[in-house]
Order: structure tokens, then C-alpha cells, then sequence
């Protein structure tokens, strides 16, 4: 295994939900990253795609700007994919870079166009870091598991990049042995993650509960 372009990351200064001196390391080519909404997943990918020149992407985070510190050698790139925001057949202007490709997801669902735009990107993008901020967003099961067909075709066609993703999905968080939570900042198995996020959600719906009875 090549060494990782990317094997932590430590935050310079508070940045949301981050404080100064958090630290998160990344173990190997492929870390699945979850946590619950408002946990930092896709504040940590904005901080991680400003070190690099990203081509891809028409939305932008310019607070996540030199938050965390940057180790990174200037000539490797990174792809940065969120489809929730860069979803071509969304795009309030005409994609002349990528019309082809939007011309076509014109005509498909939204769950079909992000399909069609994720194959097309991991198919031609050529990069030593790929960022995939919750490519199952709005997906069914059986659309996640060819996002993850997809994710292994690219790892059998670029074997020595890293990728991180953020995801909510169990079936995606099946790709690996352990899942890095942002919720605790630490690495654990799927099923101890599911086991800790139900074990919240039970105590979470006895204090909704008790607001309603007031």
C-alpha cells in the first residue's frame, strides 16, 4: 500500500463544530465517515478541499478557507464530488465544460442524473485524493449499491489514491471494517455505531416528547 496523500488532518483554529487542535487520522485508502446531522462531515470535507486547487464544484465554502494545517504536496489533486449541490441538472446555468452530460440528466430523475454524473466524474477524473460528500443522498438501496460498484471500479482503476466519504448509509459503511464517527471523533465498527445512534435516538424522542407535554 502507497503511502496516503492525506494522513491526518489537525484544525489551526475553532472552526463549528471543530476545535482548535482536533485531530483525525485516516488509516487507509478508503475511510467511511459518518455521524449524525450537525456532526462536521461536510465542514471537515469543505476544510480538506481548500488545500487543494479543486477544478470540480460550482459551490464554494470560502469560511472553511486555512483552517486546518497543510502538509499537502502542491501538486497533488483532489476531486471534490457533492452532487446535493453541484447536481448538473440543477445548475442555474448552462455547463459548457460538462453540457453533454447535463443535456442528458435533463431528461432523468434526480436520483438517475446524480448516477449518471457520479459514473461520468470517477470515470475520467484523475487525482490522488477523491472527496465524496454523501453520494447516496437521495438514493434508494438498490441505486447505493451501484454508487459502491462505482466507488470499487475506481479503486481498481486508481489503486494508490485515497478517498475519503461521507455517508448515512449502512450499506456503504459495509465497504469497510470500521467507520470513523464524527459524532465521537473516533474509529468503531458499523454495528457499535448503529447500536450508539439508536441508544441517542431512543433518549432523543423521550425529551420530544417531554417538550410536547408542556
Amino acid at each position: 500500500m502507497s503511502e496516503l496523500i492525506l494522513p491526518k488532518v489537525t484544525f489551526k483554529r475553532d472552526f463549528r463544530v471543530f476545535s482548535k487542535g482536533d485531530s483525525i487520522s485516516f488509516k487507509s485508502p478508503l475511510t467511511i465517515i459518518t455521524g449524525d446531522n450537525g456532526s462536521g462531515k461536510s465542514s471537515l470535507m469543505a476544510c480538506i478541499r481548500n488545500i487543494f486547487d479543486c477544478d470540480w464544484s460550482f459551490s464554494h465554502q470560502n469560511s472553511a478557507v486555512d483552517v486546518i494545517e497543510d502538509f499537502i504536496e502542491k501538486s497533488k489533486k483532489c476531486e471534490y464530488i457533492c452532487l446535493s449541490k453541484d447536481l448538473l441538472a440543477n445548475s442555474p446555468q448552462i455547463e459548457f465544460k460538462n453540457f453533454s452530460l447535463q443535456k442528458r440528466s435533463f431528461s432523468l430523475s434526480s436520483g438517475q442524473g446524480s448516477l449518471l454524473q457520479l459514473a461520468a466524474l470517477l470515470e475520467s477524473a484523475e487525482a490522488d485524493l477523491y472527496i465524496l460528500d454523501e453520494p447516496d443522498r437521495g438514493l434508494s438501496e438498490a441505486k447505493q449499491l451501484i454508487v459502491i460498484e462505482l466507488i470499487r471500479q475506481l479503486q481498481h482503476r486508481k489503486p494508490d489514491a485515497q478517498i475519503l466519504i461521507t455517508t448515512h448509509s449502512s450499506l456503504i459503511m459495509d465497504m469497510v471494517d470500521e467507520v470513523l464517527s464524527l459524532s465521537s471523533l473516533e474509529y468503531m465498527s458499523k454495528d457499535k455505531y448503529l447500536f450508539l445512534l439508536r441508544a441517542k435516538a431512543h433518549l432523543e424522542v423521550a425529551e420530544l416528547k417531554s417538550k410536547l407535554e408542556k
